[in-house]
């Protein structure tokens, strides 16, 4: 683990003298990145083996989730202003896709995790100059045009509310590696009733050095029983990507 931290140090450092501003937060200690040349660099995104790094924030998010259930089977960096990432059910495949493709209903049922990541003051209009983000976006809208992490987090309840998604339990997690850094978290379900199903997510967006994180866990379920635990799973997630949940 120590090389890891060392490998994503050196990252940051040529960062730092190559014209990055403000240095990235400490390395997480739950990445499994190798200490190797990176296999590709897209944008503000390295894909380094076995994890990636937003190199705006130093956020690094491992390639594989959930005891290696779920893997990031799609990345992409859209003109250096929108990050994304995808996990879906399987084993790791050989390659990352460039461009986000439609995630298919069949692995909703078993549940999917995207990440998407974009400057602050970023505007759901100005989707109209990136090429297709993937499956979330028309959902949820990308970027309110915010400044405060809290008012972007509210917009995005406002869409979702306005498309029929109904709250079912909110929190605040913090960042494991900054306990000051709070994100804000929501649990929404929308049924289906001709597919007698219900779509539930849980969205948690906080900003790090200006740039808006938001991480959607989406699964379908069928009980009370089922969106407990869809709960339990999808904040179970996102402890492994850093955020723990802040005690009121």
């Amino acid at each position: 683990m120590k090389h890891h931290r060392l490998f994503l140090y050196l990252i940051a450092g040529l960062l730092i003298l190559t014209g990055c501003a403000t240095p990235p937060p400490p390395a997480r200690t739950n990445s499994t990145v190798q200490e190797e040349e990176p296999d590709l660099q897209i944008g503000n995104l390295i894909y380094a083996r076995d994890g990636f790094v937003d190199t705006r924030t130093g956020w690094i998010y491992p390639q594989t989730l959930n005891g290696g259930r779920f893997s990031a089977s799609q990345a992409w960096d859209r003109n250096d202003a929108v990050i994304g990432i995808i996990y879906t059910p399987g084993l790791p495949g050989p390659e990352i896709d460039m461009r986000p493709v439609p995630v298919p209903e069949s692995l909703v049922e078993e549940g999917t995790v995207t990440v998407l990541t974009y400057p602050s003051g970023f505007l759901v209009t100005e989707r109209t100059s990136i090429p297709d983000s993937g499956n979330m976006p028309k959902i949820l809208g990308l970027g309110h045009g915010r400044k405060d992490s809290e008012e972007e987090f509210w917009a995005y309840q406002k869409t979702l509310e306005d498309n029929k998604y109904n709250l079912w339990k909110m929190a605040r997690l913090a960042d494991a590696d900054a306990p000051g850094r709070i994100f804000q978290s929501l649990l929404v379900l929308k049924g289906l009733p001709a597919a007698k199903k219900t779509d539930a997510l849980v969205v948690t967006i906080g900003k790090v050095n200006g740039i808006y994180t938001m991480v959607v866990v989406r699964k379908y379920v069928r009980t009370k029983e089922d969106v407990e635990k869809f709960g339990d799973w999808a904040y179970g997630i996102l402890r492994e990507m850093g955020l723990t949940a802040v005690k009121e």
